[in-house]
């Protein structure tokens, strides 16, 4: 049996995939059928392992887009459902620091 340690229904709507971001953080993808938010549709969220969110990145304004992730090699893969496509989210120097993982995803 798991361990809880991330319950956040302002962030969390129908976690679909996890990830380990390469600082430790969690990496998760909103399926959007569960506690659905229509302000924050199809997104991947970061929360610490001792359970503190980090941030969020919309994949696509659509509910139900964000669907499974992937880390590797400082990129962050995450596949929108909705345009059947997969983007690719690069680690960004000038942004280390920055949530996701110092992926530098924020903005793009």
């Amino acid at each position: 049996m798991g361990t809880v340690v991330y319950s956040d229904p302002a962030h969390l709507h129908g976690p679909l995939a996890l990830a380990m971001a390469p600082n430790g953080d969690l990496l998760t993808s909103n399926g959007d059928a569960v506690n659905p938010d229509p302000r924050h549709n199809s997104e991947i969220v970061e929360f610490t392992p001792g359970g503190s969110f980090v941030d969020e990145l919309q994949v696509d304004s659509v509910a139900g887009a964000a669907f499974g992730i992937a880390v590797s090699n400082g990129e962050l893969a995450a596949v929108d459902d909705n345009t059947n496509t997969l983007g690719i989210f690069v680690d960004s120097d000038a942004d280390m620091a920055k949530g996701m993982g110092g992926m530098g995803m924020m903005g793009m």
